[in-house]
C-alpha cells in the first residue's frame, strides 16, 4: 500500500502541483527544453485510444513541440492544471490525479479532462515518468487536443494504482523471468526456452521484424545461440535486468543486457534487450522482444551486435508503412 506521509516528507500535493505549474508554464511560454528536462527516460505516455515509450529525447522533444503547436493554434490564453489528489508510493515516487482546463479567454477550447502523472525523484529533482491523458488520439505526438473525459475512470479504480504501491519498480520479477530464460537456454532445452513466449508474438532486429506463430519459427535463433555456447566452451548465457516498469497490473516492459561468458571473460555480447511481458494463467511470457542485433545473412543465424536498440517509436513508424 502507498506509504503514509510522515512528516519529514514534504507535501506531495504541493510537490505535484509546482510541478504542474512549472511545465504548464513551459508549455505556453514555448520553453520545450524546461519541460523535456522535467521528464526522465523511458516515459510513458497514454492516451484512451494510444500507448507509447518514449525512450529518445529527440522524439521526446518532438512531441513537446507538437503540445506546444497545438496550443498555439487553438489560441489557448491559459493551460491550467489543477492537482485532485498526490500520494507518495515511497519517499522517492508520487502518483497523482488532475484536471485540466484548456481554455481561450473564458472560453473552453476543449471539455475539461482528467490525468494522473508518476512523479520520482532522480537526482533531488522531480521528473515525470509515466502520464495517462484522457485526450482521444489514437497516436503520438498529439496535434489536435481533443478531450475523452472519464476514459480513464474505470482503469483509475481498478488495480494499477495498488500494483504500483506493491512494485514502485518491477526489476525483481523481470530479473526472474530473464534468469529463467537464461537457465533454458544453458540448458539446451528448447521447449522450456518457449514456454516463455506467448505464441504469436513480435521479434524486432536493427532494421527486421518478425512474427514468430509457433515454436519453429524461433528454433533457427535459439539453435546458434545454444550452438555458440556449446562450441565455445562457454559456461554459461547471463542477463542482467537495467530498469522495468508496470505498463498495467498484468503488463511490464523491460530492458537487459545479455552475454555469453567462459570463466571470467566475455565471449559474445552485450546484447542490449527490451523485452514485454504479460501476465496470464499465473504466468510471465514475453510478447514482444527486441535486440541490439543486425541480421547479417537474413536466416537469423548470423548476427552482428550493435551499440543501440532500435527505439519503440522507431518500430511503430516502420511496422505503419
Amino acid at each position: 500500500m502507498p506509504i503514509e506521509t510522515p512528516a519529514l516528507l514534504p507535501d506531495p500535493h504541493s510537490i505535484y502541483q509546482d510541478w504542474l505549474d512549472t511545465a504548464s508554464a513551459a508549455l505556453m511560454d514555448g520553453n520545450v527544453e524546461e519541460f523535456v528536462s522535467m521528464a526522465s527516460l523511458p516515459f510513458i505516455q497514454r492516451t484512451s485510444r494510444c500507448e507509447t515509450v518514449l525512450e529518445d529525447r529527440a522524439d521526446l522533444w518532438n512531441d513537446v513541440e507538437n503540445v506546444v503547436q497545438a496550443l498555439k493554434g487553438e489560441q489557448v490564453t491559459h493551460y491550467i492544471r489543477l492537482v485532485k489528489k498526490a500520494r507518495y508510493l515511497d519517499e522517492d515516487a508520487i502518483e497523482g490525479w488532475h484536471t485540466t482546463y484548456v481554455l481561450r479567454n473564458a472560453t473552453a477550447v476543449t471539455p475539461t479532462y482528467g490525468n494522473r502523472m508518476i512523479l520520482r525523484k532522480i537526482s533531488d529533482s522531480w521528473k515525470v515518468t509515466e502520464a495517462d491523458h484522457e485526450l482521444s488520439g489514437d497516436r503520438f505526438p498529439v496535434m489536435v487536443l481533443r478531450s475523452d473525459p472519464g476514459s480513464f475512470e474505470k482503469v483509475w479504480r481498478g488495480a494499477k494504482a495498488d500494483i504500483s504501491a506493491t512494485h514502485a519498480r518491477a526489476e525483481p520479477i523481470y530479473q526472474v523471468f530473464i534468469d529463467s530464460m537464461s537457465e533454458a537456454m544453458s540448458a539446451s532445452d528448447f521447449a522450456s526456452w518457449c514456454e516463455h513466449f506467448t505464441f504469436p508474438y513480435d521479434i524486432h532486429f536493427d532494421d527486421t521484424d518478425i512474427r514468430a506463430e509457433r515454436p519453429e519459427d524461433i528454433r533457427a535463433f535459439f539453435d546458434m545461440i545454444t550452438d555458440q555456447i556449446r562450441d565455445s566452451g562457454a559456461d554459461r548465457m547471463i542477463r542482467s535486468a537495467r530498469y522495468a516498469e508496470f505498463l498495467s497490473d498484468d503488463r511490464i516492459f523491460g530492458y537487459h543486457d545479455a552475454i555469453i561468458v567462459k570463466g571470467d571473460d566475455t565471449i559474445f555480447g552485450p546484447v542490449k534487450s527490451r523485452m514485454m511481458l504479460i501476465h496470464s494463467e499465473g504466468q510471465w511470457r514475453c510478447n514482444s522482444v527486441t535486440n541490439s542485433l543486425s541480421e547479417n545473412d537474413r536466416s537469423q543465424t548470423d548476427f552482428g551486435v550493435l551499440g543501440d536498440l532500435p527505439t519503440m517509436r522507431k518500430i511503430q513508424e516502420r511496422m505503419r508503412k
